[in-house]
């Protein structure tokens, strides 16, 4: 599909929705979130602008953070100098399910707002979920396992989860229900759809959580089970 013309320092751009028409979005920072934040942005969060924004490159593999938060500083003049206490991830990318690569554009978003579009005229039709690799977070909200649960079994019943090539999932902020989520998940997609060989990702760093990357919409990716790695096949600025 045609591409806009790659950002470069300077420019001023828009986080818009998913346009059909050939225009890349992004999940990732927000103006107030992280660009806003006090004392600096998060390296992390840094770099992926730096790279997926702004630079020009055939493949990008993104990369796990070494690092994660759980601490909330308050927006005030009194916090303004104060930086955020990070913890070490040691971690990486967990492979819930599945093995070998899968290819796939990336098609998601948050479960707790995203899935008010199910039966709407927004919402995409099967067509646009096959082969897709499905990207999902929870908010700040913190919602149940059963929500999460629930959820997946919704998007089982629409029959999107059959035609998927892949998913991953965001680490949940603080790491609330860490452990949980993941039996949710599993518990849908494996003993209850039979999707043994669906590729699942944990603890990717995008969403509520803090620090995040960014995830073009709709540009192809591909998850490597082997090696625990998540590959931008396209760049979403060239």
């Amino acid at each position: 599909m045609q591409r806009p013309k790659r950002l470069r320092p300077g420019d001023t751009f828009a986080v818009v929705s998913l346009s059909w028409g050939g225009l890349v979005s992004f999940y990732g920072p927000s103006v107030m979130g992280e660009f806003g934040e006090y004392v600096e942005m998060p390296g992390y969060t840094r770099k992926a602008v730096s790279d997926i924004l702004f630079g020009a490159w055939e493949r990008y593999s993104l990369p796990p953070s070494g690092e994660w938060t759980d601490s909330h500083i308050p927006w005030g003049e009194e916090n303004i100098h104060t930086p955020y206490a990070m913890k070490k991830d040691l971690r990486g990318y967990e492979v819930l399910n599945g093995a070998g690569k899968a290819r796939g554009h990336l098609l998601g978003g948050c479960l707790d707002g995203f899935m008010m579009l199910s039966g709407t005229r927004l919402w995409p039709p099967l067509q646009a979920w096959k082969g897709a690799i499905l990207f999902v977070e929870t908010s700040e909200e913190k919602p149940s396992p059963d929500f999460v649960k629930r959820t997946f079994r919704n998007l089982a019943a629409q029959g999107i989860l059959k035609v998927l090539h892949g998913i991953i999932v965001a680490k949940p902020q603080d790491e609330v229900y860490y452990e949980q989520y993941k039996a949710s998940i599993l518990q849908v997609a494996v003993p209850e759809e039979a999707l043994r060989d669906l590729p699942i990702f944990y603890n990717v760093n995008f969403g509520h959580a803090k620090p995040i990357g960014i995830i073009p919409y709709g540009i192809q990716a591909e998850l490597n089970c082997g090696r625990r790695t998540i590959t931008f096949l396209e760049c979403p600025t060239v």
